[in-house]
């Protein structure tokens, strides 16, 4: 298993070993075995996770009842982060897809560190922000991809929508065309020994 200090360390880089060791005295280390949920999307919850060893899935419920995938993370990554920042409900749900360990800061611990040693507070704050932020930018390329893809979609349908209408215009210009052939032609044929006459009653490429 990872050190959970090395992980820290990594997660908030440029701290001192004093600093490290302030943090480490608010986190509890836990292990959860697969399939627990740390976090539930709309509870209003006050704890924030690094993970030290494992995998957790971040869903979110959608309208018709159904979840989407959002992400996955492991050993070196955190969730929960915005449960330090306000007092919002949780925006997903985090489930455990493997024995997991995590390092659990709460709400109340973090402002106790905070006042204690306000340097590992800025540390980790500016550590959130920057996976916010990249947080942000991954969202906005995917809605960006989705927005490519809907225009095209909504392309290839009208191109579809316009060769439907183009085909029914032409099966009702061949029906007029049928039906100016059929007025033209005579109702009564002349009688001619040995000759039989009849109408034709399709066009161009149909059998009379």
């Amino acid at each position: 298993m990872p050190d959970a200090i090395e992980i820290v360390k990594k997660i908030f880089d440029g701290l001192e070993e004093n600093e490290i060791q302030a943090m480490m005295t608010v986190a509890e280390k836990r292990t959860h075995p697969t399939g627990t949920v740390l976090v539930r999307e709309g509870r209003l919850e006050h704890t924030f996770y690094i993970i030290v060893d494992g995998m957790v899935a971040i869903t979110r419920q959608l309208q018709d009842g159904g979840s989407r995938h959002l992400n996955s993370r492991g050993a070196g990554e955190f969730f929960g982060e915005m449960a330090l920042i306000d007092n919002a409900p949780r925006a997903a749900t985090v489930v455990t897809t493997m024995e997991t360990t995590v390092l659990e800061i709460s709400e109340r611990d973090f402002n106790q560190l905070l006042r204690r040693n306000p340097a590992v507070a800025t540390s980790m704050l500016r550590s959130i922000t920057a996976t916010l932020r990249a947080n942000d930018q991954a969202a906005i390329a995917d809605l960006s991809r989705k927005n490519i893809e809907l225009i095209k979609a909504y392309s290839d349908l009208k191109a579809a929508q316009a060769e439907i209408v183009a085909k029914e215009k032409l099966e009702r210009e061949l029906e007029i065309a049928a039906e100016l052939q059929r007025s033209l032609l005579p109702t009564v044929f002349p009688t001619v020994p040995g000759w039989t006459f009849a109408p034709c009653s399709s066009l161009l490429f149909m059998v009379c």
